[in-house]
């Protein structure tokens, strides 16, 4: 019995070793896991955010969204703008109210907007015309713009914009010039046109009764030249005030439309553009959310912790009209991220429409940032997230890509 007892009582040290050991080897486990999994978002945070979509996207529309805050620091929308900062002079369609009389014909196949252009063709220097009665005060236009497109400008000698009286006897006149095949969006000062009229006449911008555009190409060429949408514009452009935009790009590609009775912003872009706000820069933990309606099938979407002149930062995209799909990816000093970096997915029963606008929100919070998706600007549903912490704090803004048009309207902004 003694013997007995005493391999008992000898055994037991053995067992508290044994347990020891064995508590340890697993919390080396767990530990060793933990770091091994803190390397892998540290490593790869792109992949790990992939796998989080890969599991959102298929809840979307649901309620599990955090409400968007009841109060922000900064908002700007369309009432901050003037509804009558744009006079439309002529949007090239084929109704009663625009007839264009001349050589020139409807173009329903090469449009800007709408559903046709206005197209002249000049063969061999040959002039062709187009002009439209239009009684008009402009006055107070700051500026002119019009949408012309070229098919080739090696053929293009002149093309020429008037204003003028009844019978062109007394008018304005602006010369085009540095043009370039495709689209070109022409901002024309008032300034600069000239003014040719008899030295009794008493016509000026406030007597304005006929608009017209000629074109004339070089010797045995043929210059084809489509317009569309001929504005006035009234604005002084303090709306890009509040903005950050490369200077050379800002009226080229920022500008404002109407859409219905209210003026809303406009970005248009030749590849990447990138407009950022004055006032919320060095931005670390947020909530920014801006609606979105895509005129063409662009990429467009916010732009986060950034710098609005190199482009580093965040971006969260949606495709354009007639698309369903959306991105997020980064830029760094390395580029844009990798098509394998690049996190994206698809909406099911959903195609943008440009009649439509959608709204997009990125919750900031350390390195974690959360993006959502609304159709109604009220209930958002979650897209995914991307876990990185190169760009800790940053401005914040939109972003357009591929040579699209985005009309950007209910801009929000709460700092945490």
């Amino acid at each position: 019995m003694n013997q007995t007892k005493s391999n008992e009582n000898g055994s037991s040290p053995m067992k508290a070793y044994l347990i020891l050991f064995g508590f340890l080897a697993v919390a080396a486990l767990i530990l060793g896991g933990i770091k091994f999994t803190s390397w892998v978002k540290q490593k790869q945070p792109q992949i790990l955010a992939q796998q989080v979509v890969a599991e959102e996207s298929e809840s979307v529309g649901n309620d599990n969204a955090p409400e968007a805050p009841n109060s922000y620091d900064f908002q700007l929308d369309h009432t901050a703008y003037n509804a009558e900062s744009i006079r439309v002079i002529a949007e090239f369609e084929n109704i009663e109210e625009e007839n264009w009389e001349g050589t020139a014909v409807y173009d329903d196949k090469v449009f800007y907007e709408g559903q046709r252009s206005l197209a002249l063709i000049s063969n061999n220097r040959g002039l062709a015309f187009a002009e439209l009665e239009r009684k008009m005060d402009l006055s107070d236009a700051e500026y002119f713009e019009v949408m012309l497109h070229l098919n080739d400008f090696t053929a293009f000698e002149s093309i020429g914009l008037d204003f003028g009286d009844e019978n062109f006897e007394d008018y304005y006149h602006y010369n085009f010039t540095n043009l370039r095949n495709g689209w070109n969006l022409v901002q024309m000062p008032r300034k600069d046109f000239v003014l040719n009229k008899a030295e009794e006449s008493i016509f000026d911008w406030s007597s304005v009764e006929k608009v017209k555009f000629e074109v004339i190409s070089r010797p045995d060429a043929i210059l084809l030249a489509r317009v569309d949408k001929l504005r006035a514009v009234i604005d002084d452009n303090s709306y890009l005030r509040d903005w950050n935009i490369i200077k050379r790009a800002e009226k080229m590609l920022f500008t404002l439309e109407r859409r219905e009775d209210n003026m809303v912003l406009t970005a248009r872009s030749q590849g990447t553009t990138i407009a950022t706000l004055k006032k919320l820069e060095n931005q670390d933990n947020f909530t920014f959310s801006a609606s979105l309606s895509p005129q063409t099938a662009g990429r467009s979407g916010l732009f986060v912790r950034g710098d609005h002149l190199n482009g580093f930062g965040y971006y969260f995209l949606i495709f354009g009209n007639q698309r369903n799909t959306w991105q997020i990816f980064k830029k760094n000093s390395k580029g844009y991220a990798s098509k394998d970096e690049i996190i994206s997915g698809t909406l099911e029963n959903v195609v943008f429409s440009k009649n439509k606008k959608y709204w997009l929100r990125v919750d900031a919070r350390g390195s974690l940032m959360q993006y959502y998706i609304s159709f109604d600007g009220k209930e958002f549903s979650k897209l995914g997230e991307f876990d990185d912490d190169e760009f800790k704090r940053g401005e914040v803004g939109i972003a357009y890509f591929d040579a699209g048009i985005t009309l950007f309207d209910d801009i929000k902004f709460k700092a945490d």
